[in-house]
C-alpha cells in the first residue's frame, strides 16, 4: 500500500511530530484525550490526575489551545445560526472587557480559512417555492419558522447593559454585576441551542408539514400499535432520518417474523407439519366458518315459537396480524377473538382496571362499565375474567 502519495496544496491535516512541544509530547496528549473521554470535559481535577505530573489548569490550557482551535490558531465562533451567540470571557471588574460580541477581526481571520473551502450554493426558482404547499408557522421562501422556539430569549438582553456605568462602584459589586451579567448571557446562548437542537430534528426528519407528519404516524401505528408508537417516537431525537427509517423497517420485519412464528405454532397445534397443507387448511378453515355460520341461522329459523328476533352471531376475530398479540396469553386470545376486542386495546383496558382496583382496594362492576366505554356484556366478560385471575378484587363491605 503506497502512503507516500501526493497530497494536495490545500489540506486539513495537521503533522504533529514525537516531540511537538518541550513540555507536551504525543503520549501526553492521548493521556489527556484519553481522560477527557472518561471523565468528561471539564472535570479538570480528575482528568490532571490521570495526566501526571500537569496541574488542572495546565490541561484545561492545552486542550483548548491544541485542540480546541482551527489550524491557523483561531478559535472557531460558536456552532450558531447566523453565528449569532455572545463569547463570554473570564469574570472581570470591568464589564465592558468580560462582555462582547465577535469583533471585526475575527471575522476577517476567519475568512482566511473558510477562502480556501469554496461556498457552492444553487438557490431554487422562487415560482417553485411559491407553488408549493404552505405551512402554516413556516416560510418556505426563508426556510426558517415564523415564531421561533422560546420566542421571547432576546428579551433577557434587555437587562443587560452593555455601556460601563457612569456612577463608580466598588468592585466587590461590579465583579458581582459581571457575574450576574454574564450567567444571562450563558442563559440567552443555553436558549439558542435548544432552538437550534428542535429545527436539527424537524429538519433530519421532515417535520414540517404536520400534515405528512400525521400521516406518517398513521402508518406507523398501523403494525407497531399506540403504546409502542409513543416509545418509539422520542427515539427520532437521537437518530438521523436514514437511522430511523432503517430502524422501523427493522422492527417492521421483526414484527412480520413474530406473526409468522405465532401462525406456525397454530398451524403446529392443529397437526400440520408440511408447508403444502398450509393453503389447503385455510380454505378448508375459510369453509368450515362458512357452514358453521349458516348452521347456526338455519338453527335459529327452526325456533318457530320463539317470537323474538335471533341475533345473528358474530365470527370470531383473527389475531394474529394485530398489535400486541404477542402478549396475551391462550385463554385471554380466546376471549378477544370471541368477543372481537383488538389485543392492544384490551391489554389497556387490563392495566387501566387493574391500576384502579390497587387504588381504591378493589373494584365493582358498576366502575369498570365508567371506565371502559365499550359494550356491557364485553365489559362484563372482561371483568369476570380478571376477577378469576385475582387480578382485581371486589371491594369489602363494611
Amino acid at each position: 500500500m503506497n502512503i507516500f502519495t501526493n497530497q494536495p496544496a490545500i489540506h486539513t491535516s495537521k503533522m504533529i511530530e514525537k516531540q511537538s512541544n518541550v513540555n507536551w509530547n504525543v503520549e501526553d496528549e492521548l493521556k489527556l484525550l484519553n481522560a477527557i473521554s472518561n471523565c468528561g470535559l471539564g472535570n479538570w481535577e480528575d482528568i490532571a490526575s490521570l495526566v501526571q505530573p500537569y496541574t488542572p489548569s495546565q490541561c484545561e490550557k492545552h486542550y483548548f489551545d491544541k485542540f480546541a482551535k482551527d489550524f491557523d490558531g483561531i478559535r472557531e465562533p460558536p456552532l450558531c445560526s447566523n453565528n449569532c451567540k455572545i463569547q463570554i470571557k473570564n469574570a472581570g471588574p470591568d464589564i465592558s472587557s468580560s462582555v462582547h460580541v465577535w469583533q471585526m477581526n475575527n471575522m476577517l481571520a476567519s475568512m482566511k480559512w473558510r477562502e480556501q473551502r469554496p461556498i457552492t450554493c444553487e438557490f431554487p426558482h422562487v415560482k417553485n417555492l411559491t407553488c408549493s404547499v404552505p405551512c402554516t408557522g413556516y416560510s418556505n421562501i426563508r426556510s426558517d419558522f415564523l415564531v421561533e422556539y422560546n420566542d421571547n430569549a432576546e428579551s433577557i438582553l434587555k437587562l443587560i447593559s452593555m455601556n460601563q456605568q457612569e456612577e463608580p462602584v466598588a468592585d466587590e459589586d461590579s465583579d458581582l454585576i459581571a457575574e450576574m451579567e454574564q450567567a444571562l448571557l450563558q442563559s440567552y446562548n443555553s436558549c439558542l441551542d435548544e432552538r437550534n437542537y428542535r429545527k436539527r430534528i424537524v429538519r433530519n426528519h421532515g417535520l414540517v408539514d404536520r400534515r405528512k407528519t400525521y400521516t406518517m404516524l398513521q402508518r406507523l401505528e398501523v403494525p407497531f400499535g399506540k403504546q409502542t408508537l409513543k416509545a418509539l417516537v422520542p427515539v427520532m431525537r437521537f437518530l438521523s432520518g436514514p437511522e430511523f427509517d432503517f430502524l422501523v423497517e427493522r422492527l417492521k420485519y421483526q414484527n412480520e417474523i413474530r406473526i409468522n412464528l405465532s401462525s406456525f405454532i397454530d398451524y403446529r397445534r392443529n397437526g400440520l407439519i408440511y408447508l403444502d397443507t398450509i393453503d389447503i387448511y385455510k380454505k378448508l378453515k375459510n369453509k368450515r366458518l362458512k357452514y358453521h355460520a349458516e348452521l347456526q341461522y338455519e338453527r335459529n329459523m327452526c325456533r318457530l315459537d320463539d317470537k323474538a328476533p335471533q341475533r345473528k352471531p358474530t365470527q370470531p376475530l383473527a389475531l394474529e396480524n394485530l398489535p400486541g398479540y404477542n402478549l396475551l396469553s391462550e385463554d385471554e386470545k380466546l376471549l378477544c377473538s370471541t368477543n372481537r376486542i383488538v389485543p392492544e386495546t384490551y391489554n389497556s383496558f387490563k392495566e387501566l382496571l387493574i391500576t384502579e382496583c390497587k387504588k381504591h382496594d378493589g373494584l365493582k362492576l358498576a366502575q369498570a362499565r365508567t371506565l371502559i366505554k365499550i359494550d356491557v356484556n364485553k365489559t362484563r366478560k372482561i371483568y369476570d375474567y380478571l376477577l378469576s385471575l385475582k387480578l382485581i378484587w371486589q371491594p369489602e363491605e363494611t
